[in-house]
């Protein structure tokens, strides 16, 4: 049955043509009014394009449309207009335009970046080993072409392009191991199931991603492609603090992790402590990784200035690289953001500090006599972990919605 699929997929891809442009394009246009029915109940799978009207969709959109009449029998495609979508945009986080999203049988998972060519032919063949993809993992096969797909597709791994490249990177100071690879490469194929492995295990110390260097030329070029796949290495920091290295280490998951390590010890930096904004930061950072979270409320920046509160985010950046390979991780929120805990804590006077073991549900509270400061903060995290602090229960309350994003500026009072 498999060959079967496989060799029909492979006579749609060579049979369609130009002419089949005069037929009616099975392109739906999706909006808020029908996208929960015909997609997110359906167990169909969707292929759409997220859009606006510029150069780029004007190039894609007949191509998309050609795709869609040679695969009209096997997937369903859709095309939303961002402009007019706003909150289905804002739902899946498009970021850029034209943006292809797979959906799958299960509309439960997060839909899949569709990464291609701007091509009809490229399209369709992405689209096979989707086809492919599926059809083995209903048998439980795994070959190449289907691994490579899933690790393009995997939320562990960052997929970069010509596009992106300088936004995602440059804003994100973690360092970055990215390797450029063709699909076609037999050493890429058996590397990449190794860097997807490596990255789940340095989550949080470094961000691994892949580019297709076949179809990213401008990237390609920045970094003098000659053969595939070539690996480079990104220092952390922002922008131009990021200094580009060429990787010369192993090519498996151990050896990968064990040489981004000593690297990532050698650059001696530690990043500065994340504004707890939402429930995912304090998943990501603290309860994924397990230790101690270690959470400072600041004062509302009504009552407090951004001097002072940068003054005490370099505060405890400076004590987090004392700790930077021990199980302790630092965040920051502000007076206010838990108030059911700090009510019952009776909070007064702010900074306070909050050592948190989510695993072994326990927790401390810190309360500063004098002004808050690097000796003290380091004091009150060497008694915690040296077991001399009263640890109590926790059964909740530092819970969040969601909050702003600081914007490093002070309060304005716009009714003045």
């Amino acid at each position: 049955m498999l060959k079967l699929v496989y060799f029909t997929l492979i006579i749609i891809l060579f049979n369609f043509s130009e002419s089949s442009l005069n037929l009616e394009v099975p392109v739906i246009n999706l909006n808020s009014q029908n996208f929960e029915e015909k997609v997110l109940k359906s167990k169909e799978v969707w292929l759409i394009l997220f859009y606006s009207d510029n150069e780029e969709f004007n190039k894609l959109k007949p191509e998309y449309e050609k795709a869609a009449l040679a695969m009209k029998d096997i997937f369903n495609f859709g095309s939303i207009n961002i402009l007019n979508e706003k909150q289905i945009a804002l739902k899946y986080k498009i970021n850029s335009n034209p943006l292809m999203k797979f959906f799958g049988t299960n509309k439960t998972d997060e839909p899949k970046d569709f990464i291609s060519r701007p091509k009809a032919r490229a399209i369709v063949e992405k689209l096979i080993l989707r086809a492919q993809s599926l059809a083995k993992e209903k048998l439980n096969i795994k070959d190449e072409e289907a691994v490579l797909y899933d690790i393009e597709h995997n939320s562990d791994i960052v997929v970069l392009n010509d596009q992106n490249f300088e936004e995602v990177v440059e804003k994100n100071e973690l360092m970055w191991l990215i390797a450029i690879y063709s699909p076609k490469c037999g050493i890429c194929k058996r590397l990449l199931p190794q860097w997807l492995k490596a990255s789940k295990r340095l989550k949080g110390k470094a961000v691994f991603a892949i580019i297709d260097g076949t179809i990213n030329r401008k990237i390609a070029k920045r970094f003098s492609l000659k053969g595939y796949p070539l690996i480079k290495i990104l220092s952390p920091g922002f922008g131009r603090m990021k200094k580009i290295e060429d990787y010369d280490g192993p090519r498996e998951e151990n050896g990968i992790v064990e040489y981004v390590l000593e690297k990532h010890e050698s650059y001696m930096y530690v990043k500065e402590p994340p504004q707890i904004i939402n429930q995912d930061v304090i998943k990501n950072e603290c309860i994924s990784n397990g230790g101690y979270c270690i959470i400072t409320l600041f004062p509302d920046i009504m009552e407090s200035s951004a001097r002072e509160r940068n003054t005490f985010i370099d505060s405890i950046k400076n004590v987090a690289k004392q700790y930077k390979f021990k199980p302790v991780h630092f965040l920051w929120a502000q007076k206010g953001d838990f108030n059911k805990f700090e009510n019952n804590i009776k909070a007064t006077k702010y900074p306070i500090t909050i050592g948190v073991d989510f695993k072994n549900k326990k927790y401390s509270v810190n309360e500063y006599n004098n002004d808050f400061d690097e000796f003290s903060l380091e004091g009150y995290i060497k008694r915690l972990l040296d077991g001399k602090v009263n640890l109590n229960e926790y059964n909740g309350g530092l819970e969040i919605s969601s909050v702003n994003e600081w914007d490093r500026k002070d309060y304005f009072n716009e009714d003045l």
